[in-house]
């Protein structure tokens, strides 16, 4: 099912201020980022806040929170560490995917390849292969092994020697 961009936008900023709770950074990604007229789903990076929990007071990360949370939003069908999917998320009738960037994952190439479109994601991930670099699991690296920090998309489209275009421009 299809929703109204300006629907799923409005939807997708109260999950945004239910997250600022338990986040550092959270963005709308996916087709609502891209303006896409009609969405099939909400797509949400964020980055979950070190709190202190224990004892002796270690910091940990919020992922537990996140999750028990997003169990109050609707009906929650995958929830593992990083990744959360929510049907119905507040009663919408849309499915929200939520990603958690944690190390060794990094904000700019998750929040770009969860941006998309799919075509986009996959021809910068091509690109960055083609120089014989890895992208595994949000985190890139050169031929040495050496870590190529991605902390925002710009440094991601770099290492894809690729232009950073706004969304809406991402097409094929």
């Amino acid at each position: 099912m299809k929703t109204p961009w300006e629907e799923a936008a409005r939807v997708a900023e109260k999950v945004l201020i239910l997250l600022s709770s338990w986040t550092d950074v959270a963005e709308v990604a996916g087709s609502v980022r891209r303006r896409v007229s009609e969405v099939k789903d909400i797509e949400i990076v964020a980055i979950p806040s070190t709190v202190r929990h224990g004892l002796f007071g270690e910091d940990t990360s919020s992922v537990a929170e996140i999750q028990e949370t997003a169990r109050r939003w609707g009906r929650v069908t995958k929830c593992g560490g990083k990744y959360i999917q929510v049907e119905d998320v507040l009663g919408s009738g849309i499915t929200l995917d939520l990603f958690l960037v944690t190390p060794p994952a990094e904000w700019g190439t998750i929040f770009a390849i969860r941006t998309g479109p799919a075509e986009y994601s996959h021809l910068a991930v091509s690109r960055i292969k083609g120089r014989l670099w890895r992208c595994e699991g949000g985190r890139i690296t050169d031929r040495g092994g050496n870590h190529f920090p991605t902390p925002t998309e710009e440094k991601f489209f770099e290492a894809a020697q690729l232009p950073n275009l706004p969304p809406e421009e991402r097409g094929l």
